[in-house]
């Protein structure tokens, strides 16, 4: 038995299923149009109507092609699961003839492949005394069947088959009540009927196959125009829910001022408070802009802590309205000098999260 085909068979069958596929939503697409009305309302309804079903018979091919690859895989791997269980599955230790203990000798097996049940070999056995066919499991069980009942009295019937030619015919007599009841098997048949619908599926996969299968070059299209629609989509969703944080509307009316306009605005507000000589370091420029700072101490009197704390209270002040904050780390102090590091912010996300923060000292360290 050989469960593994060629590679055209899988491509053949899964598009043919696309083709099925896409031929059942356009007919029920059609049966749920309407006729085209006169007045322009219907007319523009139908126009929609259709544009929605294109819209949907796209989305499907496309589907379909993104999953082609990965379903053929799952097929292929199931038929080489099957078929290694075909071919090394071993033979069991047989037991002996359930009817005349006598040697059975195995003449046939059958893969079991059910949709609730793990795929595994049955054995059909016959016994070398009597002749009695039965069917032995992998573990070297007997095949226990359900015993067929007669329909007009529920006893046991018995089987028998004969065939002639191509026509197999069952036979279930009742011992009991005396009925008997006949199926037949035409093979020949049920082999032409087999190759009627093959041909009427190659029939269908020709005509319809460029229609609704996409090609390599038409499938990478689909695929990139969704993924930018998914990127677009997400983008303005992120960008709608930012617009709605009330911090938004807050972070854009922030004046973005430069650091000349900052060190103006600094030195003007140092007057008549006792700190002078505001001096700029050479800014450190990454993602933010930072730039370190000292300012001289001129009131003697004035204790370290005072002066820190004084210092940076009048820094968070001044730069309330402004994109730019005091570091977490604060004033340090030595020998009458002050020092410490000025943060710009700059993107809207920025400012955003200068705002949520609520406090003009920025609160991430010197390495955010």
């Amino acid at each position: 038995m050989n469960y593994i085909r060629e590679p055209s068979y899988y491509d053949d069958l899964y598009d043919l299923l696309t083709v099925q596929e896409c031929l059942r939503a356009e007919s029920l697409s059609a049966l749920d149009s309407e006729p085209e009305g006169k007045l322009p309302e219907q007319k523009i309804k139908k126009i929609w109507q259709k544009v929605g079903n294109d819209l949907y018979l796209y989305y499907k091919k496309g589907e379909r092609y993104q999953n082609k690859s990965k379903v053929i895989a799952d097929w292929k791997l199931r038929d080489e699961q099957l078929q290694d269980i075909y071919d090394h599955t071993l033979v069991p230790r047989l037991p002996y003839c359930n009817l005349c203990n006598g040697i059975l000798k195995v003449i046939d097996k059958n893969l079991i492949d059910y949709d609730d049940k793990k795929p595994h070999l049955e054995f059909m056995v016959e016994c070398q005394n009597c002749n009695k066919k039965s069917e032995v499991n992998e573990d070297g069980s007997f095949r226990v069947r359900k015993p067929k009942r007669c329909i007009k009295c529920s006893s046991e019937v018995t089987t028998t088959y004969s065939r002639t030619k191509q026509v197999i015919t069952t036979t279930y007599s009742c011992s009991a009540c005396g009925y008997a009841e006949s199926d037949t098997l035409d093979l020949s048949a049920d082999d032409s009927e087999y190759k009627k619908r093959q041909a009427e599926d190659r029939v269908l996969l020709d005509k319809y196959r460029s229609k609704y299968c996409l090609s390599e070059k038409e499938g990478q299209d689909f695929v990139r125009d969704t993924l930018q629609i998914e990127i677009s989509t997400k983008h303005f969703k992120e960008l709608a829910e930012k617009k709605a944080d009330p911090s938004y509307q807050v972070a854009q009316s922030i004046k973005k001022s430069s650091i000349v306009e900052i060190e103006t605005l600094i030195n003007k507000s140092l007057d008549h408070t006792g700190y002078t000589n505001l001096s700029l370091d050479k800014p450190e420029i990454d993602r933010y802009v930072i730039v370190p700072f000292t300012i001289l101490e001129s009131k003697i009197e004035r204790s370290e802590w005072d002066s820190k704390h004084d210092l940076q209270k009048l820094l968070i002040k001044t730069l309330e309205p402004t994109n730019w904050r005091l570091m977490s780390a604060g004033i340090s102090y030595r020998m009458g000098y002050l020092s410490g590091k000025l943060k710009a912010y700059e993107t809207t996300d920025d400012l955003m999260k200068m705002v949520k923060q609520g406090k003009n000292l920025d609160e991430t360290n010197e390495n955010s």
